[in-house]
């Protein structure tokens, strides 16, 4: 059993979390989109066809996240495709699209880890048991590190971004999903994540 093979069934039963719904984000402050994200945006739309995860990734979510850890605050790196093999007995093995971590640029995972983004191509659902997973994963990790913050998590197809919050027994899903468009309020949501 690996990340992308929990459903929320089993997110309940195996990993002893109960689920609830509400806004995450009620206010945060509002940042400002550097200058050079929405031309790379629309550059990498007119270049490159929408038609698989990987592809929204390098197309979206990637400039998206780099955008956001642009935004101030303390050094951050961004790892793409990188395993997270915390815990294979509970099933918490297996590759995450992104995971931020409030590190400098580092060739491994070092604590703490902050935020995983699991992307989808069309249904942000069939992501989000996979999402928190991962999630606990990374809540095991930082845990084991001695490090004890909350996890936040986001699945998104690029154009639609829905993000979760994890603290011990208690995942919150968001109540809200944050569209690209107006990228500042989907950077702010971030950026407030990411401080």
């Amino acid at each position: 059993m690996g990340y992308s093979d929990f459903g929320l069934d089993t997110i309940e039963r195996l990993l002893k979390l109960e689920l609830v719904t509400a806004e995450l984000f009620p206010v945060v402050a509002k940042v400002e989109t550097p200058t050079w994200l929405p031309d790379m945006l629309e550059r990498m739309h007119r270049t490159l066809p929408l038609v698989s995860e990987k592809a929204r990734c390098e197309a979206i979510v990637a400039p998206v996240l780099q955008a956001a850890t642009e935004l101030g605050g303390p050094p951050l790196s961004i790892f793409s495709g990188v395993r997270l093999d915390q815990n294979p007995e509970s099933g918490l093995v297996g590759e995450c699209d992104f995971i931020i971590a409030r590190t400098s640029s580092v060739p491994r995972l070092k604590a703490p880890l902050l935020t995983v983004v699991e992307a989808k191509r069309a249904d942000l659902e069939l992501g989000l048991a996979q999402c928190i997973a991962q999630m606990e994963g990374v809540r095991q990790f930082n845990l084991a590190a001695g490090v004890t913050i909350p996890v936040y998590g986001a699945v998104t197809t690029g154009e639609l971004w829905q993000f979760l919050k994890l603290v011990p027994g208690v995942l919150t899903i968001d109540s809200r999903r944050y569209p690209l468009h107006p990228l500042p309020d989907l950077l702010s949501v971030l950026s407030h994540i990411l401080s």
